[in-house]
């Protein structure tokens, strides 16, 4: 008999190309280094996702309870704006 497997992850998405610029952030409309270095430090690796649509994104996951504790230590350390916050919260 299959036991169902429960996993707990957590996805970061981030438009590839801001439509603004953010006082916060480097004068690049790049996000990919920004993308690139979260990913450096919790262990894992950036995704271009959407690539055929007209704003595709960038993706870092967590699939393991060590990448899951340094996200969440990285994301106590330097919160998200917006709705990104309050989802992590919960």
């Amino acid at each position: 008999m299959k036991y169902p497997r429960v996993e707990c992850r957590f996805v970061l998405t981030q438009a590839q190309k801001r439509n603004r610029k953010l006082s916060i952030a480097d004068e690049s409309d790049d996000m990919g280094e920004i993308m690139g270095r979260i990913a450096n430090y919790i262990g894992t690796e950036v995704k271009g996702i959407r690539e055929e649509r007209e704003n595709p994104q960038d993706r870092v996951r967590t699939v393991s309870l060590a990448t899951n504790v340094k996200m969440e230590s990285y994301l106590d350390q330097y919160p998200l704006l917006s709705s990104k916050f309050m989802d992590y919260q919960c």
